[in-house]
């Protein structure tokens, strides 16, 4: 399975947080879709890692075990794979990569 991590910000009201998640088979056709607003201020960057967490929960949710996540976020993509850190980030990191244990992953970094 390839589970697309999109996250967006509403950059009109910067409170409002639109994601989805998009679910591939391993054909590349779509198995599902879902999508996710919540009423948040926050950073683009705090909701990049909010978003990625939502979907990595998602995907244990769905019994997803083998993950190609595709993510455009560079920096939260760095801290969950530990090549660098972020204080204002770490909690919810710490969850991503707590859920990570669940599956066997790679990262697709997107431009």
């Amino acid at each position: 399975m390839c589970v697309l991590l999109k996250w967006m910000l509403d950059v009109f009201r910067m409170a409002t947080l639109l994601g989805g998640c998009v679910v591939k088979n391993n054909s590349g056709d779509i198995s599902m879709v879902v999508c996710k607003k919540e009423s948040i201020a926050t950073d683009p960057c705090i909701a990049e890692a909010l978003g990625a967490g939502w979907c990595l929960q998602l995907a244990r949710d769905q019994g997803l075990q083998k993950l190609e996540i595709q993510i455009d976020a560079l920096v939260v993509a760095d801290c969950i794979s530990g090549k660098s850190s972020n204080s204002n980030l770490d909690p919810i990191i710490v969850d991503c990569v707590e859920l990570l244990k669940h599956f066997c992953f790679s990262f697709c970094l997107l431009y």
